[in-house]
């Protein structure tokens, strides 16, 4: 049978083929965005190779990429970065049905900006340093904070 005499190829109408072309692939931290509060972020993987792709490895640190654990090939996969804030990178090398892992050389990679701490609100109105003085003026502000994060206090 074709399997029998195709150890380490595809078999295809009874022929062997071998193939020794590495799959290629990319990664995406959370669809791309440049920021985030959190170091927990979904990864969008995506491997394409003539065979199919059947594994990954997934680090933090390019330099424990080769013996990171080889998991099964999937899209989607929640990820936790490394702790702190700054900028923070995620590589990943797929593997083919075949075998053919892509080399380090080829690793794919993205990075995203960690800041856990919220940017000071952004004062809209009044603008232009006009002064409200009224007993109940009204403020607007913007801030990367979705609720309960900024506490206001003032003096009249």
């Amino acid at each position: 049978s074709c399997t029998s005499l195709c150890s380490s190829g595809q078999c295809s109408g009874g022929s062997c083929i071998t193939d020794t072309t590495p799959p290629t692939g990319s990664v995406t931290i959370n669809g791309g965005a440049a920021t985030t509060s959190s170091a927990s972020v979904t990864l969008s993987l995506s491997c394409s190779d003539s065979s199919g792709c059947s594994q990954m490895k997934i680090s933090n640190s390019i330099l424990n990429l080769d013996s990171a654990t080889a998991e099964p090939y999937t899209t989607t996969k929640s990820w936790t970065l490394t702790p702190g804030d700054g900028t923070k990178a995620v590589y990943v090398i797929y593997r083919d049905n075949i075998g053919n892992w892509m080399p380090l050389s080829s690793v794919v990679a993205d990075t995203i900006e960690v800041s856990s701490s919220p940017s000071a609100p952004s004062l809209l109105s009044p603008s232009n340093g006009a002064i409200d003085v009224s007993t109940s003026p009204t403020l607007s502000w913007s801030s990367t904070v979705s609720s309960g994060g900024w506490y206001f206090s003032g003096k009249r």
